[in-house]
């Protein structure tokens, strides 16, 4: 049954449109011109319907202008004499009644699809390029994607060249980097008629050519517009010999660098097609998400992150002003780093970039500033960390997730104080954060306090039953007090829908170790190594059955590789958790700890 108390979502650019539409339709202007409202209303409702790709003449004809199905646009103009006394009707109307409007309807000349224009930012708009000038500035809102046909490059490469083929792979390549930007469709053409037929269809055509040139291979990329053919971009790349022949991943660098440049060109960036899009989170805020559901099910895809990334960069070079994209690119560049810890090294630059303007303005970026800090915690850069959540709180110290973050890198560094202040405030602050209890549950189990560590666990999963973080702490608090069962049981249950399934493995792993099932152990063990095989972060639970095994260099081993790897959040109790006693007295366990650059007590 639907909840009658939901509130709809209204969608800002829908009302712009229709109260700007309600003001025209009211005018003196179009007083009395019935066939000219009932075809700007149609026009403007399959818009906002995201149809404007079937606006053509025969479906005007038919649906709005009511013309019979056998209606022929080839012989009758009525659809185009129709829409152009719209457009003058139009014209006049925001030369005199309209002219203070804040938004102007406008039906561009050879289209059907009309455009919304905000008048406020064209007064304000610099003067442009003549490539530029033939495309919607900034102001326009258009609802319905560019359409980029991607032609089969040419190639005069001889039969049995080491670069036969590079031309389709460099399509290939293109259609991935450029087919999830929110304002491009992307089509592929394969053949002759098909290239014909789609390019007639896009707004731009992208084609090229690759040849060698002494040894080099010499690519040229050009974009078009498909109504006129002229040229809005063009780009030539040329690789050295030993380039060819040492890179196996040509193609696909090329076309990164093909849609950065083609992404960042002033004619493309009057689109605006790569605007950044918001992260799509669940309720809450984007750090509470990316640490109650674990950090890969945040970053499942990183490739496509790494996509974004780039396109928001792209963004930026025009507009260096805009915050959002900075926060935006912040909160990326978090998943990243905490689900794909490897790529810190990449990353390091953007996160400098991304910090730097942040910090101008703290007050409106909380939540990028606490998705930084992560991203420094995963990079042992704990004091870094620190000081990002410092200016995020001095910000806005009623921030209950700034203050659950810092508590748990307060218990990273072994501030123990520091840590029960903040995490004490953050259950004050929001008594419904399950995330709250559960992390101030886990500095309790860090103070081996297990009686509350469980409390704050079952406190937490009252508030959330799929509260992950409160799921593992109270299965790991039963088992330290010898409620192997119980901890089992929660185990179990958490991982029918937990999606942090390596860490409920480890655990379950090293019960049924300790509990003498080391069959059952084994069996756990396989399923992670097969993970890791796939490029799971499992390390630090395989080190958990390790140790419940008896085997402790095997156990040290993981906990190395899940160290070099920036396994966070496994390593959290690395000092603290008792199934690590055993290993503490080791040099190497000393040296992992040295190596995340904590303290050597907790």
């Amino acid at each position: 049954m639907a909840d009658d108390s939901a509130v709809p979502t209204v969608d800002p650019a829908a009302a712009l449109w229709r109260e700007e539409l309600a003001r025209v339709l009211a005018s003196n202007s179009f007083a009395g011109a019935t066939r000219i409202r009932a075809l700007l209303t149609f026009l403007v409702e399959e818009v906002l319907a995201k149809r404007g790709r079937r606006l053509k003449e025969y479906v005007i004809g038919v649906e709005a202008l009511g013309r019979s199905s056998d209606f022929d646009p080839r012989v009758d103009t009525n659809v185009r004499t129709e829409t152009w006394r719209l457009r003058v009707r139009l014209e006049r109307y925001y030369a005199s009644e309209g002219a203070i409007n804040p938004c102007r309807i406008e039906l561009p000349r050879r289209s059907f699809v009309p455009l919304l224009h905000s008048q406020i930012a064209a007064a304000d708009t610099p003067s442009v390029t003549h490539a530029e000038s033939r495309a919607p500035t900034c102001g326009f809102r258009r609802t319905e994607p560019f359409q980029l046909a991607l032609q089969q490059f040419r190639e005069t490469l001889p039969e049995g060249d080491e670069a036969f083929g590079f031309g389709a792979s460099l399509i290939d390549e293109l259609a991935l980097e450029l087919g999830d930007h929110p304002g491009l469709r992307i089509a592929i053409t394969s053949d002759a008629i098909t290239s014909l037929t789609t390019s007639r269809q896009s707004d731009w055509t992208l084609s090229g050519s690759v040849r060698r040139v002494q040894g080099a291979l010499r690519t040229v990329v050009h974009v078009v517009r498909t109504d006129d053919q002229e040229q809005v971009w063009s780009h030539g790349f040329q690789c050295p010999a030993q380039v060819v022949q040492d890179t196996q991943d040509l193609p696909r660098e090329l076309a990164l660098n093909v849609a950065r440049q083609l992404l960042s060109s002033p004619a493309v960036q009057t689109l605006g097609i790569n605007r950044p899009t918001p992260l799509g989170v669940a309720g809450g805020s984007f750090v509470r998400s990316l640490l109650s559901s674990g950090f890969a099910r945040m970053a499942s895809d990183p490739e496509s992150l790494r996509r974004q990334v780039r396109r928001i960069d792209a963004w930026l070079l025009d507009h260096p002003q805009d915050a959002a994209a900075y926060r935006q690119l912040a909160m990326l560049l978090a998943c990243l780093a905490c689900a794909a810890p490897a790529s810190r090294g990449e990353l390091s630059g953007h996160l400098r970039r991304c910090a730097h303007s942040l910090l101008a303005r703290p007050e409106e970026s909380i939540d990028a500033l606490q998705a930084l800090a992560l991203a420094s915690m995963v990079d042992f850069d704990w004091y870094s960390a620190m000081s990002l959540l410092d200016t995020a709180i001095l910000a806005d110290p009623q921030c209950s997730d700034a203050r659950v973050v810092r508590g748990l890198c307060a218990m990273h560094v072994g501030d123990s104080g520091a840590a029960q202040n903040d995490l004490a405030q953050a259950c004050a602050i929001d008594s419904q954060s399950s995330l709250a209890f559960a992390t101030l549950g886990l500095h309790h189990f860090q103070q081996h306090q297990f009686d509350c560590a469980a409390n704050a666990a079952r406190h937490a999963l009252a508030i959330d039953s799929r509260c992950e973080p409160a799921a593992v702490l109270l299965a790991d608090a039963e088992l330290c007090v010898g409620q192997m069962d119980e901890g089992i049981a929660v185990l179990q249950q958490t991982r029918h829908w937990s999606g942090r399934w390596p860490v409920i493995l480890g655990r379950l792993g090293h019960a049924h170790a300790v509990m003498g099932r080391p069959q059952l152990a084994r069996t756990l063990l396989g399923e992670l190594q097969q993970g890791v095989a796939h490029g799971m972060q499992a390390h630090a639970a395989m080190a958990d059955i390790h140790i419940g095994l008896g085997d402790r260099e095997a156990a040290l081993t993981q906990l190395d590789q899940a160290v070099q790897r920036h396994d966070l959040p496994d390593l959290l109790l690395l000092r603290s958790a008792p199934r690590y006693q055993g290993l503490r007295r080791e040099a190497r366990f000393h040296q992992i700890i040295e190596h995340m650059m904590l303290p050597a007590a907790a």
